[in-house]
């Protein structure tokens, strides 16, 4: 290992420590590291890596220069840079440089992350609101405002001109710079890849297409309006995480959309049953929907888990999924107990009481709680409570917002969740709950009967146009992949 990637490590390694460590601790360890680090990069050739941009310019500075003597302006651009500077550095960023009343800044030049995109646009935020501040502070409230611009990709980090500056290159850069430009006063615009890794964290509204000189096609871009609560992540589909289009499909995507517009809008929901073999787009079909859903409404809960034959022989792995997914319970997680119950409150309503027979239910050892331990006898009774508890919290959940439950590879659930989503089918013409199962033709086999009432949408091959539009633009984007990093 050479010595750049040894100190990369260590700076990783003092970040898991956070919470063991006292931040002051870790804070001076890692200033002393980056300065190696920033050494090593002066001795260093020029290298790629792939990383978020972050622009931001202070708009009304210019008017408000013309009105105050030069010494209050340098003073006010002190303050300012001294508060937006911290917060880019606070969440992970590194100042590349400023010009005149603008900042550049990158996450993941030093070490990358793979929540550095996630940190850019936080930042971001938090800086909106800070510029916001001092504004009130220093007595010219509403004068100045501060637009930013964000992109995600590979860049050429090294050294520029006579003074060998070190910074970032190339098309990521630039496109970011143009971003800013064009984003309102006070917006935060970002770019399709930046999208891509923070998809589902915040709440965004898509902008026209952005053309820009040199760019083949126009860009996607994003308005950022804030955060999400309680937000889910979407992982990036395709080779490298690039993205191609979906092709043959959009009748079936249309159909999808138009049952959860139906259940938003007149609380009558439905199932939906996607079936098809391995290959055909099933998975690609419930990503697209989240992707469009996203972006119309901030209000509908997810619910989503996916199967695989590891849990075929398991009593209610499938609802366990979900729970997990829903409440951010990992495997052997100590607080999984406290984050039911607290979730099964805050989305349900519902108390300590259900959640412990829903643990029990999943598979999680409650055998201390109070509620469970007088029923160990009664195991059939213990496994109702759960069950009607799990039901209960997905009413009350579709009784306040809209529902989504999005199941993968069904073919491969136990049988005791598969009869307790049949029994959730029953109840969704009388609520804003879409459930949208995928599953091969092999489920039937053995569940004949199973979804029955449901609609179903049966995928076949894709057509030979839709094929070769997908492996054309497979190619196209194969080319506009950047060279191993």
């Amino acid at each position: 290992m050479d010595e750049r990637s040894q100190i990369e490590r260590a700076i990783a390694e003092q970040e898991r420590l956070r919470g063991t460590v006292p931040d002051s601790v870790i804070d001076t360890t890692i200033a002393i590291l980056r300065e190696r680090l920033a050494a090593t990069e002066t001795r260093g050739a020029a290298r790629r890596k792939h990383v978020t941009v972050l622009f931001a310019d202070v708009a009304g500075f210019t008017a408000l220069a013309e009105a105050l003597d030069a010494e209050e302006v340098a003073d006010l651009f002190e303050v300012v840079w001294a508060r937006l500077d911290r917060i880019i550095t606070d969440h992970g960023g590194r100042i590349d440089k400023h010009i005149g009343d603008a900042v550049m800044a990158l996450w993941g030049a030093d070490v990358t992350r793979e929540e550095d995109a996630e940190n850019a646009v936080r930042a971001a935020l938090a800086m909106g609101v800070a510029i916001g501040q001092v504004a009130e502070e220093t007595g010219h409230a509403g004068r100045f405002d501060v637009h930013i611009g964000i992109n995600t990709g590979p860049v050429l980090l090294g050294h520029v001109a006579t003074t060998a500056e070190f910074t970032a290159m190339g098309d990521t850069v630039n496109v970011a710079s143009r971003l800013e430009e064009v984003a309102p006063p006070g917006g935060i615009l970002i770019g399709h890849d930046t999208y891509r890794h923070v998809r589902g964290v915040f709440s965004v509204s898509e902008q026209q297409p952005l053309t820009v000189k040199g760019k083949r096609e126009p860009l996607r871009t994003y308005l950022v309006t804030g955060t999400r609560p309680r937000a889910f992540r979407v992982a990036a589909r395709g080779v490298e995480g690039i993205e191609t289009r979906m092709v043959g499909r959009d009748a079936e995507l249309a159909y999808l959309q138009q049952a959860m517009a139906h259940a938003i809008e007149h609380r009558r929901g439905r199932v939906v049953i996607v079936v098809g073999d391995a290959g055909l787009g099933k998975s690609r079909l419930l990503f697209e929907l989240i992707d469009w859903l996203e972006l119309q409404r901030d209000d509908v809960l997810l619910l989503q888990a996916r199967m695989d034959a590891t849990h075929a022989a398991t009593p209610y792995a499938l609802i366990r999924e979900l729970l997990f997914f829903r409440f951010e319970i990992s495997e052997n997680d100590d607080w999984a107990v406290d984050k039911l119950v607290a979730g099964f409150a805050e989305l349900g309503g519902l108390d300590a009481a259900a959640a412990h027979f829903v643990a029990h239910l999943i598979g999680i050892d409650v055998s201390a709680s109070a509620h469970v331990s007088g029923l160990v006898e009664d195991p059939r009774q213990l496994r109702d409570r759960g069950s009607q508890a799990v039901l209960d919290l997905v009413r009350a959940m579709a009784d306040r917002l809209p529902v989504l439950v999005l199941l993968e590879d069904v073919q491969w659930a136990d049988q005791a969740s598969l009869d307790l989503i049949d029994e959730l089918g029953v109840d969704v013409d009388e609520r804003a709950l879409v459930v949208v199962a995928t599953a091969r033709p092999s489920l039937f086999d053995r569940r004949a009967d199973w979804g029955a009432g449901s609609a179903r949408i049966e995928l076949g091959p894709l057509t030979a146009e839709a094929s070769a539009a997908q492996v054309t633009d497979v190619l196209r984007l194969a080319d506009d992949v950047p060279a191993q990093m």
